[in-house]
């Protein structure tokens, strides 16, 4: 079971990974049927500038000769009429120089070309007047491909007719004369063998010949296109329709891609695709092989094309009634949605319309709740925060209620002692003295300051964003809070009042003025600075 199991995942992951290969492949060849009047248009351009050569007068005949055989190579799969005007002219060329060797060059290129055009006869007459006693190496092997290539384009018009067995055969038999004389490296030996093993069924050893070559040979090229073909053949042959299939789309594009006009593997492709019943895609390449075919200029890829336009046209325009049909049926159930959609609408709108007016008066009951809320926590605030610097003080107040009264005490203690010693001069010098009253009020501020940035950490740093960059209030190293951070300190803690804070300060009034009209002058607030202070940590 769990081998089964395992080979039916692994076929189903092939399967998926040949369907996605096929649909770029696809991708790519509908991408070159968008782009085949760009690549006609530079192929024309490319072809007047070798033509454009030729009105030069000053040309020798072997000049014009070699020129003639560049356009005819260019037209050779491109269009018909002046593939055989210019191998015309070089027979008329090479006869008017005597070279016999030309003329025979010629004269199969014209076989060729008439042999593709599907005149038989006259290409069987071309051939025959060639004497090829007179032919050795390669010209002699591409004077069996010729009569090949007319035998089997013989058998491909005849295809399920009495002749085209004997086609075949003679295509045969002129295969195995290439096999047994052509050089083994060569492309001719090599295409012609893997062929010949495809006829005898040998369909792996075919496949294997021929995409060994491949691998030289880019898209474009008329001979990629052609190998590619024959693999699709081969495919074809054995039984895999899916390689078949990718080795069409191969040949199709090559074609659309080097603008050879004269091509069988878009038809072909057509005439499966139609079988396997996607008739739109059919009858979009059909159109483009019609078209080539129209283009190149010949009677055989017209004939061909001519037997598929009744079936394809037929199905597809059978598809598109059925999709009419489809279309029409899904418009009236869309139309049926549509009105229960209305119904349902106009229900729903009518029942929102309801809980919209219950809904409104639940928000503005809501809305006076979250007031309600908010200043209840906005009074939570300041109460957590009055309480806070409430236990802050209170702790601080008894701390430093107690020391002070132990300090008094001892001070005390010590004034009795010196009175009852009769010791006045030094009793005098510490009424006299300050010291006691600087050090508690220096002690005084420390409290003061710790207590008021244990409440208030960031309130140094808050202040000097109300200031000025030239007003900044920096303490020294050995203070925490100045003068000027100690009044605004009062100010947030409620102490508005110049009389209040300079007793608490123990400073004058006229000083305690004088900083707090200093430090609005260096405020970026001048209105409104203090109450900016006041602000500073609150909840509020």
């Amino acid at each position: 079971m769990r081998k089964l199991t395992t080979t039916i995942i692994f076929c189903f992951s092939i399967l998926s990974g040949n369907v996605a290969i096929c649909d770029e492949l696809y991708s790519r060849l509908d991408s070159m049927i968008m782009l085949q009047s760009r690549f006609t248009d530079e192929k024309s351009k490319e072809i007047n500038v070798i033509k454009s050569i030729l009105k030069d007068k000053k040309l020798t005949d072997i000049e014009r000769y070699s020129i003639n055989s560049k356009l005819f190579k260019e037209y050779e799969a491109f269009k018909y009429d002046s593939a055989f005007k210019y191998v015309e002219s070089n027979i008329q060329l090479a006869s008017k120089m005597g070279d016999q060797h030309r003329i025979m060059l010629s004269k199969l290129e014209k076989a060729h070309i008439i042999s593709v055009a599907g005149i038989f006869d006259e290409a069987e007459n071309v051939l025959n007047s060639i004497d090829f006693n007179l032919l050795s190496g390669e010209d002699l092997m591409n004077y069996y491909n010729q009569w090949c290539e007319l035998y089997l384009f013989k058998a491909e018009f005849s295809n399920g007719t009495q002749y085209y067995n004997g086609y075949i055969d003679r295509a045969k038999y002129y295969r195995k004369l290439i096999i047994d004389n052509a050089n083994k490296d060569s492309y001719l030996y090599t295409s012609t063998l893997a062929n010949y093993v495809c006829q005898l069924q040998q369909y792996d050893k075919a496949i294997s010949l021929l995409s060994a070559y491949l691998n030289k040979l880019n898209s474009g090229d008329r001979q990629y296109s052609i190998v590619t073909s024959t693999l699709a053949f081969f495919y074809y042959c054995k039984g895999d329709y899916e390689q078949q299939k990718k080795y069409l789309i191969l040949s199709a594009t090559s074609d659309l891609k080097g603008c050879i006009r004269e091509n069988n593997s878009i038809r072909e492709l057509s005439s499966i695709l139609f079988a396997e019943g996607n008739v739109e895609r059919a009858y979009k390449y059909l159109n483009v092989s019609i078209e080539d075919a129209n283009f190149y200029g010949t009677r055989l890829r017209n004939t061909q094309a001519s037997l598929l336009i009744p079936q394809i046209v037929s199905g597809y325009q059978t598809e598109q009634h059925a999709q009419h049909k489809r279309i029409v049926i899904l418009l009236i159930a869309i139309s049926i949605v549509a009105i229960l959609l209305i119904t349902g609408l106009t229900v729903i709108y009518w029942l929102l319309k309801r809980y919209r007016r219950a809904n409104y008066k639940v928000k503005l009951m809501n809305i006076e709740l979250n007031k309600a809320i908010e200043k209840l926590q906005q009074t939570n605030g300041l109460m957590q925060e009055a309480n806070g610097i409430k236990e802050e003080y209170l702790g601080r107040f008894l701390e430093f209620s107690s020391i002070l009264i132990d300090n008094v005490e001892q001070q005390r203690k010590t004034e009795n002692r010196l009175a009852k010693d009769h010791k006045l001069p030094e009793l005098y010098e510490i009424l006299k003295s300050n010291e006691f009253i600087n050090s508690h009020t220096k002690q005084f501020y420390q409290n003061f300051d710790s207590a008021f940035l244990n409440i208030y950490p960031n309130f140094v740093c808050e202040v000097n964003k109300l200031l000025n960059d030239d007003g900044q209030i920096i303490p020294k190293q050995d203070e925490k809070l100045t003068t000027e951070l100690r009044i605004l300190a009062l100010i947030r803690l409620g102490f508005t009042d110049n009389q209040k804070i300079s007793s608490i300060l123990r400073s004058s009034i006229t000083t305690i003025y004088t900083y707090r009209s200093k430090l609005k002058a260096r405020s970026k607030y001048k209105d409104d600075f203090e109450q900016k202070v006041i602000k500073i940590d609150s909840y509020i």
